[in-house]
């Protein structure tokens, strides 16, 4: 993407990367930053073991597509608390695949502002097991 560009500028076949792409990543924190007008979802943490969002902002105009904030798919032990979030899209989606279910996921204390809110089965092809939220 060029100076000045957004992703809502692309044409819906346009292949666009994930802003901070996670797999395998275990014990992984995120803590106090910011993130900005992802062309595609901002966070997505895949088969990963311990996983700790706290603080983070994420900032997207809500007329961006698909710019979902923080996207745990099959992993477990993850932590989303204290964060404010603004998105064109799911401000925080649980998905898992075949690799296996998502599992003991805490997402507390948020500031959801625009955006779809939580959502908890989108993408899904197995389970959420012991998932609490707070919001």
């Amino acid at each position: 993407m060029g100076p000045g560009a957004r992703s809502q500028d692309y044409d819906r076949q346009q292949s666009v990367p994930v802003l901070i792409s996670l797999r395998h990543a275990d014990n992984f924190t995120m803590y106090k930053i910011t993130l900005r007008n992802s062309p595609n979802f901002h966070v997505g943490v895949n088969e990963t073991d311990g996983f700790t969002a706290w603080g983070v902002k994420i900032m997207t105009p809500k007329t961006a597509r698909n710019t979902d904030g923080i996207d745990p798919g099959s992993s477990r032990n993850v932590t989303i608390e204290n964060c404010w979030i603004h998105t064109g899209d799911d401000d925080v989606a649980v998905k898992s695949s075949k690799a296996g279910p998502s599992q003991n996921i805490s997402i507390l204390h948020n500031h959801f502002y625009t955006g779809h809110g939580m959502s908890i089965g989108s993408g899904t092809n197995a389970a959420c097991i012991t998932c609490s939220w707070k919001i």
